[in-house]
């Protein structure tokens, strides 16, 4: 990589005020970030194998850029045979050409020791080996870099002056991250209590709960940064699953910077995306969905993470698999600003409208057509089997609401499915109390069961009864009372 690119400095832009250290509370932020915590083996589930090519590498170089990209080209290497070399091989590319990350650089030949070991992998013995030299000379003058860095910073705290200050800091974070995600890394951030480097770099290293305690702080800020610019804002509860209002709702004054406005937009859609992602990995599906679905497109641009077809794509599904009808109607067709992200996207735009029209079926192939590209979503695949089964459970629950009988025959052809398989599901969710009916298994023939009223109606009789005897009893005794001239004497 020239060294010259990373001297370059853009003096003419215009630096906007963020908040500092003191303007955020660590106090719940007890445990440091590390690398090396340790994971349930019950929340890891392995990655499916994807044996057909289902996209075009070239657009994720278009779509991402740093850890996002890197960490996609390994993760499709992992997961998908036809597509391992050519991951690798731009995956070494990007790091040799763009960064100088020896540990990613060094996975990535695991892979390539790996795949080659296996055999049978095509263009596998295409990938150029490992540039020793390359390695060498690259570690010299990350580390002289670095060490040059973390002397100016040292510098601008001595001076302290802000401003250049918050410059220097930028520059050594960028450094630790071309150099690749380290404890070193972390130590800095932890430091120097760098908030929003610190979320990043928790995403990068896959540290989904402290998101939960990060994000808020982040939220505040830009609240903060928002009222000291006098933009009118909707006050948020970040720890709620409810929307956020709408970005297009802020209202900034005209003596505002255009590079000011530029970044409370785009942080404020930045930290939906990350909220959105967070509750996704913690498997909250229906309040990703609502994080997601309340990003303007227009205003983000997050390559370091996300795409706007991801943002789109984890809408839909999560929204699907969660929402009931109603509220596909009201929160996904009835949302302008959703509807907009979707128009890049005719296979999902018309997954919904399938799903809202009850044409189960065609939906349900629409979902099989996409299921080889969501695998190879980083993000997404580890929960594309559940909420498949979501899906599919909701559109079950919602084809036979409508029916008081339907033959398990003509529901299994709706549903892709063999007569058995489609029965054994019914039963499932009939046990689990989600399907309110019962099985003719001679006849094949679903009917719908409604509750037995008669034992709560033969008790409002019978107590009626008794409150009718009571009153007739009590006029009787007090026709005897009047007929003897029993009364009280006043």
């Amino acid at each position: 990589m020239d060294e010259n690119e990373f001297m370059e400095q853009e003096d003419d832009i215009e630096y906007v005020e963020e908040p500092m250290a003191a303007d955020f509370d660590f106090t719940n932020v007890n445990d440091p970030l590390t690398l090396d915590d340790p994971v349930s083996q019950d929340d890891v589930q392995l990655p499916s194998t994807v044996n057909v090519v289902s996209v075009e590498l070239e657009t994720f170089s278009k779509e991402y850029t740093d850890y996002a990209l890197m960490n996609r080209l390994l993760f499709i290497a992992g997961v998908c045979p036809p597509l391992r070399a050519d991951a690798l091989k731009m995956l070494i590319n990007y790091v040799i050409k763009k960064t100088q990350n020896i540990p990613m650089l060094n996975a990535a030949y695991q892979r390539v020791e790996s795949a080659k070991a296996f055999g049978n992998i095509s263009g596998i013995e295409s990938v150029p080996d490992i540039d020793k030299n390359w390695i060498e000379i690259t570690t010299v003058k990350a580390n002289n870099r670095l060490e040059s860095l973390l002397a100016e910073f040292k510098r601008q705290k001595d001076e302290a002056v802000k401003e250049s200050i918050r410059r220097s800091l930028e520059d050594v974070f960028h450094q630790y991250v071309q150099m690749g995600i380290s404890q070193m890394l972390l130590n800095f951030i932890l430091e120097e209590c760098m908030l929003i480097s610190w979320i990043n770099v928790t995403i990068y290293a896959e540290q989904w709960q402290k998101l939960f305690v990060l994000l808020p702080q982040a939220d505040r800020a830009i609240n903060e940064i928002i009222e000291r610019e006098n933009v009118s804002s909707v006050p948020s509860n970040t720890f709620s699953t409810t929307q956020y209002s709408s970005l297009q709702s802020l209202q900034i004054p005209a003596r505002t910077s255009k590079i000011q406005k530029d970044l409370i937009l785009s942080s404020k859609a930045k930290i939906l995306a990350v909220y959105g992602l967070a509750f996704l990995q913690n498997k909250n599906y229906k309040a990703a969905a609502e994080k997601f679905m309340t990003i303007d497109l227009d205003v983000l641009n997050y390559p370091q993470l996300i795409s706007p077809s991801d943002v789109a794509i984890y809408a839909l599904i999560c929204a699907l698999a969660t929402f009931s009808r109603t509220e596909l109607k009201e929160k996904v067709l009835g949302s302008p600003l959703f509807r907009k992200s979707l128009e890049s996207e005719p296979k999902l735009i018309e997954l919904l409208q399938r799903f809202c029209q009850s044409q189960f079926g065609i939906c349900l192939d629409i979902l099989n057509d996409l299921r080889d590209q969501l695998l190879l979503n980083i993000y997404l695949a580890p929960h594309i089997s559940f909420l498949y089964s979501l899906i599919r459970q909701s559109a079950l629950i919602q084809y036979f609401d409508t029916y008081l009988s339907s033959e398990i025959g003509q529901m299994a052809i709706e549903f892709r499915t063999s007569v058995d398989e489609l029965e054994s599901e019914l039963i499932s969710l009939i046990e689990k109390g989600l399907l309110k009916a019962k099985i003719d298994s001679y006849k094949k023939v679903l009917y719908a069961k409604f509750s037995d009223n008669r034992t709560e109606i033969y008790e409002r009789v019978l107590n009626l009864r008794k409150r009718i005897s009571q009153h007739a009893n009590a006029v009787l005794l007090r026709a005897a009372l009047l007929n003897h001239r029993i009364h009280e004497q006043k």
